[in-house]
């Protein structure tokens, strides 16, 4: 399905398709108003209606959205749990419990926890909650005194740590968690107990990551460094930037103020020199998104700095996704793997040519191939269509997915998408943005970014639209160190594609917008 190519900086274009299939799987297939799903033998798994929208697999329930409601479906396309909440969490790992925002009702857009049967098991009661971790604690976030405040509790829905801290991260595997104490606004980590491990007086600090090293800063306007799970500078504070450390134990820093950036190790030292005028984190593949100089096209290199792809073309604006690449070029989709081969996989002619996770083609991988195997197959896939339907698990699969969303004669292709730049007065920064768009609207990337907060927006569907009234709350952070958080609304009157602007106004927390 078609992304437009929105540049919200650059270590915000990575992504994956807006449909994306089973962690087990490819994409889907096409055709009228179905789409069949194939799995990483390029064997049909099920069908969908083309009105239903999947996330990737965690486990063995798969979040979907229909008519604005999102549910969990298994692997074989079966509603577990009807669509009936407005947002849900993932059931990770061993996971019994998700978090759920409610739909309807008198806690309508409240967050609570939900078990495999659908059923409420901690009523929504909470403004934002993350999943439980493996300590059995979630981060949530209510009002107290009007103001918002982030405290953890257990899974028997019981404050384990009461709600005290102006902000707070969910526990790392480490057994911490950031948080911002309240009465001086400094940065800390707390442990289970929710007692101080690391004393709140950092200016700013980021999460720890699997090598037990966390970036932090200890002065507004100072050098970062990493400390270590003590409190103590594992990595001096020498680095005018940096970011959180990779899976693979590399993280981005530069130097001076406007300088170049490179990669360091857990020791400090450079594994990648400086040499890039932007640099993002890489991800679980080993690969990251980098630009040499201003004007450069980007590329993505591997853990020992090697372009693996190199941007050649201003039309190119790729999306990594499972060491596969993904751009649009005049409404083809092109896919490009790590030995930088390219691939035509959907054309305006003749439909779609499949590849999976692990770059094996599983149909035609050239255009006039692909469009000939294409029409000739086009019944055999209705075929396919058909038997699924009349597999065991018809009732399931086509419980309530019959009813197609789209028009005739309305493609894919006609998708809105919008990013949303969250800016300040000057001497502010936009610290968060906590955004609750209206139905058919939803959030598909979010970053800080300097001083403004950078969100990307998408419908998932032809028939929906992005305009409507959003919800906000944000955190606005001063260059003398002081708080603020704005509440309000804003309105967008038509979701086009491309930049939105939204300035939030220190002084009386009104939110003005202006649309391209």
């Amino acid at each position: 399905m078609q992304k437009t190519a929105i540049t919200l900086g650059l270590c915000l274009a990575f992504g994956i398709p807006a449909q994306a299939a089973p962690a087990d799987g490819v994409s889907d297939l096409c055709l009228k108003e179905e789409c069949v799903y194939i799995d990483s033998d390029g064997k049909p798994a099920f069908i969908l209606s083309r009105d239903i929208e999947i996330g990737e697999g965690w486990g063995d329930l798969i979040r979907a959205r229909k008519n604005n409601l999102v549910g969990y479906i298994n692997k074989k396309g079966e509603w577990v749990i009807p669509p009936q909440f407005k947002n849900v969490g993932d059931f990770l790992e061993n996971n019994e419990l998700a978090a759920a925002k409610a739909a309807e009702g008198e806690d309508s857009h409240d967050w609570g926890y939900i078990n495999r049967q659908g059923e409420w098991v901690i009523p929504p009661r909470f403004i934002n909650g993350d999943n439980f971790t493996a300590n059995g604690l979630a981060r949530v976030e209510v009002k107290v005194d009007g103001k918002r405040k982030t405290g953890y509790i257990n899974r028997q829905g019981q404050w384990v740590i009461p709600p005290q801290f102006d902000y707070g991260g969910s526990f790392t595997d480490n057994g911490l968690a950031r948080v911002i104490e309240s009465e001086n606004r400094k940065h800390g980590y707390i442990d289970r107990k929710g007692e101080w491990v690391i004393p709140a007086k950092f200016d700013w600090v980021g999460s720890f990551s699997t090598n037990e090293l966390a970036v932090a800063q200890l002065e507004e306007g100072g050098k970062k460094g990493y400390l270590d799970t003590w409190g103590e500078w594992a990595i001096p504070p020498k680095f005018s930037d940096a970011d959180t450390f990779s899976a693979n134990g590399l993280a981005a820093a530069r130097l001076e103020d406007n300088g170049k950036w490179g990669y360091i190790d857990s020791k400090g030292e450079w594994v990648i020199k400086p040499q890039f005028y932007e640099a993002c984190s890489f991800d679980k593949n080993g690969i990251a998104e980098v630009a040499r100089n201003k004007d450069d096209y980007p590329a993505f290199i591997n853990s020992k700095g090697k372009v693996i792809m190199q941007f050649k073309d201003k039309r190119d604006n790729y999306e990594q996704s499972n060491g596969l690449f993904y751009t649009y070029r005049d409404d083809d989709l092109v896919i490009v793997n790590m030995q930088g081969e390219k691939i035509v996989e959907k054309n305006h002619d003749c439909g779609t040519a499949y590849i999976n996770h692990y770059g094996t083609y599983l149909l035609p991988r050239n255009r006039e191939e692909a469009c000939r195997e294409f029409k000739k197959n086009l019944q055999e896939l209705d075929d396919v269509v058909t038997e699924l339907k009349n597999s065991n698990t018809r009732d399931e699969i086509e419980n309530g997915n019959s009813d197609s969303g789209l028009e005739n004669g309305t493609s894919s292709e006609e998708l809105e998408h919008v990013g949303l730049h969250f800016q300040s007065d000057p001497g502010w920064e936009v610290d968060s943005v906590t955004l609750d768009p209206p139905q058919g609207a939803m959030m598909t990337e979010s970053q800080k970014v300097g001083s403004r907060y950078q969100i990307y927006l998408g419908t998932g569907a032809s028939s929906r639209s992005l305009a409507g009234q959003y919800a906000y709350s944000i955190d606005l952070k001063s260059n003398n160190g002081n708080y603020k958080q704005c509440t309000g609304s804003f309105k967008l009157k038509n979701g086009g594609d491309g930049y939105t602007s939204i300035f939030v106004s220190s002084a009386t927390c009104g939110a003005s917008v202006h649309q391209n």
